[in-house]
């Protein structure tokens, strides 16, 4: 029975002494701060946790694949994380302002209904994202395609602002992994270590499994065929305000201005040598109208719309809507000279 009580007791201790580690571990190495493609809800509750303690100012990025900057690796930049939006708006902003990326892959404006409320939450001073024509495609507003990460639903916030994640009890694994989170840093960082150490080169592409170099040729018809892929959903827009994207749209902003939360809507901009191949220009001026009263009727006068940026030339886009290294820091520059008065 001592041998039973004393490996029991072992393994307490050694379980407190990686969870110490685990918080010390992600405290040094700055992971809360890395940008990843967030797939998982502790990986979330973990760079919250984070942003609750930075220092003010702070400034926190929201949105899609544009926000996110990832597909700059795939155009050939192994330094993206040097060049995207985040880290080009730390660097405009003096190197003085905390800057968080949490854009996600794919988010659409109910993903960042949810993400803006535990944002909020965190006593940040800016909240920055990007909106544009294409989450309004009627492929977005069936129930099983409202959000590129249901699981956001079952986040929520403490009068302190710290986010808990709450799966239904029923759900005994991810319950169970939902509460431990709470007192664990071990469990609470345990997706941020998995997910930066899968985001690495080496991870990615295993010595043991050489990565296939893509034609020209292929690569061409991969970039047609995304194109055509987004010309048939511009075909389906819906800005009415009974649209899920739409009304989540309406209800964020309406959000942000009862906590008068200090925002800013931005509309980078297409690729303009691409837009007449995936949209008529008419067509695109009548819809992005029709985008811009949606935000005026809600956005109260804690928040900032930001116009599409003339200084983003063909050459400043990697394909239709996402922007190179030079892209982001006009971006940036113009997203610093919005907030940098109010500070």
């Amino acid at each position: 029975m001592k041998r039973i009580a004393a490996t029991i007791a072992v393994l307490i201790i050694a379980l407190a002494v990686l969870d110490v580690l685990s918080a010390a571990l992600c405290s040094s190495t700055g992971l809360p701060d890395r940008v990843v493609d967030i797939q998982h809800p502790t990986t979330l509750v973990a760079k919250l946790d984070h942003l609750r303690m930075a220092p003010h100012p702070k400034v926190v990025l929201l949105g899609d694949s544009l926000v996110y900057g990832g597909i700059l690796e795939d155009f050939g930049d192994a330094d993206w994380r040097e060049h995207e939006l985040g880290t080009q708006l730390t660097n405009e902003l003096g190197g003085s302002t905390f800057v968080m990326n949490l854009g996600i892959n794919g988010a659409l404006p109910l993903d960042l209904e949810a993400l803006v409320s535990l944002v909020a939450a965190c006593d940040v001073d800016w909240i920055v994202f990007d909106m544009h024509l294409r989450p309004f495609s009627a492929d977005f507003s069936a129930p099983a395609q409202q959000m590129s990460r249901p699981w956001l639903r079952e986040l929520q916030t403490d009068g302190s602002g710290q986010a808990h994640w709450r799966p239904a009890r029923s759900d005994t694994s991810r319950w169970l992994t939902g509460r431990l989170a709470d007192g664990s840093f071990l469990v609470r960082n345990r997706m941020l270590i998995q997910e930066n150490l899968l985001s690495t080169k080496p991870a990615r592409q295993p010595r043991l499994r050489p990565s296939v170099a893509k034609s020209e040729t292929d690569a061409e018809i991969e970039g047609l065929m995304r194109l055509a892929q987004l010309k048939n959903r511009l075909r389906k827009l819906d800005l009415s305000p009974d649209d899920p994207q739409a009304g989540a749209l309406q209800r964020t902003l309406r959000n942000l201005a009862d906590r008068r939360q200090k925002h800013v809507v931005f509309y980078a901009k297409e690729n303009p040598a691409l837009l007449p191949d995936v949209m008529e220009p008419d067509d695109h001026a009548r819809q992005y109208d029709r985008l811009v009263k949606l935000v005026d009727d809600a956005q109260g006068p804690s928040g900032v719309y930001l116009l599409p940026i003339p200084d983003l030339e063909e050459r400043h886009f990697v394909d239709f809507t996402h922007l190179n290294a030079e892209g982001y820091r006009i971006l940036a520059r113009h997203l610093a000279a919005t907030i940098r008065p109010a500070k």
